[in-house]
């Protein structure tokens, strides 16, 4: 029979808290009478309450299994319903209570549970509907009450319904309180630990199974670059040795510089042409011979250097970097890209005469708090910008200061602490932002990432951050754009990352087997292997790097020259 939900909520539970704890906030409804307050102090303390029909509103923290539950129970009289929807806005789950005996008014049950449900700020929660006293010879039973309310018809949300009663203790409740509990666990396990998941997947697709992850032998990664087309590598680790596989052809005129996985599709990649004008194109990697491009669209600017997709996998964001626009786009279930609205043209300078004269947006970074929220590195003005996809459009809600003449470049978010990471291509630092529930960033600490034997060049920019699954390890790339011969060698910063994510230390600086790396790439089980494209004109090569997961140190496996990638996916579930 597998678990119970008891049995999954404990489960999941250590994996469910970011810094200590993170609450959840329920919304309980439904009409007078039906028993909501009488559940909430049986499930907050174990027995029956008598209570008084709950005029306004009721909030209530119910610490259950160890997960903080804010419960706000709203009064179900007529004249109180239309004020249900002034407590919308953050809610994660919804329990709607109805009485299974009060057949005349579950009508009226169905209609307002329709009219709440078409409220924007609600499209995402999960529903529970209770069909309480079911101690009750009359009541109806749950099947009934569910076809009553139509919920069959409900297509696009997550939902369940519970016989219960608020008076007994036969445990119904806590069962249906648990389908709630991990319906958000498994919402934090998609937006947060998505990418962590979706690496073991891969590797126990290839066989490598739980008995051992890093079992894999052969690797398989796909590269984007200036030419017009995608490159595969394959690395063998047994021979130490790069070779090149398919090249994936693209449109005419395709620049294909950035490439981007979608989170919840392995099958499917978004593809920027750093072009004049750009565009974007949403790709089907098949197999690592073969792939289809769905279709494209322009970009709504020139020189789209990069793009991402929303935690959900439903919208992509370019971002033109010459032009200094963005523009959106949904995303279908069969990939195909369709415009969410106009781009945007953004505004701003920074104090950097020579780079910093107009807004240069370079990276697009998904929110790990919600499905819907990005955040965009503006190189050009020294801000980073939040945007929210709401209502079918791209909307700005807030922008964020960086030290002057920094140039924000990329961002990463720590796996498991609410902590964003911006590496500043100008002022060659890593930026620590703390982020609050509504997803504001404060600035708290910065850290340098030139080796000593550079740090009195003026030629630095460096190019690309990412970090450890594990949240222990940054690694950054430093770029010397005018390097005094071939030998010159550019250098990848190991930084050590504090227990809260927020004090970081420069470890060493491992070289990276060439100069000029615009990226790289964690990739394996454990992400035992580091990936470069280093991009020098006179010496362009691709070097693979043996990491240890323990020490976070690096030294190179294998290389490769006669190519400049500038983006990569590991495409180990193919």
């Amino acid at each position: 029979m597998g678990a119970t939900l008891s049995g999954l909520a404990n489960i999941f539970k250590p994996l469910f808290f970011w810094n200590g704890g993170k609450e959840c906030r329920i919304l309980m409804l439904g009409l007078d009478a039906a028993g909501k307050t009488t559940i909430i102090y049986r499930l907050q303390l174990g027995e029956v309450i008598q209570t008084i029909p709950t005029i306004g509103f009721n909030v209530e923290s119910i610490d259950y299994n160890g997960l903080k539950l804010n419960v706000w129970d709203l009064g179900g009289q007529t004249s109180i319903r239309p004020y249900w929807r002034c407590y919308y806005a953050n809610t994660q789950a919804i329990i709607y209570v109805v009485d299974s005996t009060d057949t005349e008014r579950l009508p009226t049950s169905r209609s307002e549970l329709i009219t709440m449900l078409s409220e924007d700020e609600l499209k995402d929660a999960k529903l529970l509907v209770l069909a309480n006293k079911q101690d009750s010879p009359d009541a109806l039973p749950a099947s009934e009450v569910s076809l009553q309310l139509g919920l069959d018809s409900m297509k696009d949300r997550t939902w369940s319904v519970r016989g219960c009663s608020a008076i007994s203790q036969d445990g119904e409740l806590n069962e249906a309180l648990n389908w709630c509990v991990c319906m958000r666990i498994y919402e934090y396990l998609t937006d947060c630990k998505r990418r962590t998941i979706k690496a073991e997947m891969k590797t126990w697709k290839l066989g490598a199974g739980l008995a051992g992850l890093s079992g894999a032998s052969a690797y398989t990664i796909l590269a984007g670059s200036y030419n017009a087309s995608l490159t595969t590598y394959t690395f063998d680790s047994d021979k130490s040795t790069i070779g090149y596989g398919k090249k994936h052809s693209l449109p005419q005129g395709f620049a294909p510089s950035w490439i981007q996985e979608s989170p919840v599709n392995d099958s499917l990649v978004a593809v920027c042409s750093e072009t004049f004008p750009g565009s974007v194109a949403s790709t089907l990697i098949e197999d690592a011979e073969n792939h289809s491009v769905v279709n494209t669209l322009p970009s709504g600017g020139d020189g789209p250097a990069s793009g991402g997709f929303t935690a959900d996998g439903k919208c992509f964001v370019a971002a033109n970097y010459a032009s200094g626009s963005i523009q959106a786009y949904s995303v279908a279930d069969d990939g195909k890209i369709s415009n969410l609205g106009k781009p945007q043209q953004l505004s701003g300078s920074g104090p950097n005469k020579e780079r910093q004269t107009s807004p240069h947006p370079h990276h697009v970074v998904a929110s790990p708090l919600d499905d819907k929220t990005v955040y965009i590195p503006d190189l050009g003005s020294d801000r980073i910008l939040q945007f929210a996809i709401k209502n079918d459009n791209l909307d700005k809600v807030a922008e964020y200061e960086t030290p002057a003449g920094s140039g924000p470049r990329h961002g990463v978010f720590h796996p498991e602490l609410p902590i964003l990471y911006v590496i500043t291509e100008l002022s060659n630092e890593v930026l620590v932002f703390k982020v609050d529930d509504s997803g504001g960033l404060e600035q708290i600490s910065k850290i340098g990432i030139v080796p000593e034997s550079k740090k009195n060049k003026t030629s630095m920019q460096a190019s690309e951050i990412g970090i450890s699954s594990d949240g222990k390890y940054i690694y950054a790339a430093n770029r010397d754009v005018k390097p005094a011969d071939a030998k010159d060698e550019d250098h990848l910063a190991i930084i050590t990352v504090g227990e809260k994510g927020e004090e970081l230390s420069v470890k060493g600086h491992a070289k990276v087997g060439g100069i000029q790396p615009r990226a790289f790439k964690l990739f394996g089980a454990k992400e035992e292997y580091l990936i470069v494209g280093n991009t020098y004109e006179n010496d362009p090569n691709v070097g693979i790097f043996q990491r240890d997961t323990l020490t976070g140190e690096v030294k190179q496996a294998a290389k490769q020259g006669g190519q400049s990638p500038t983006s990569f996916i590991w495409l180990a579930d193919l």
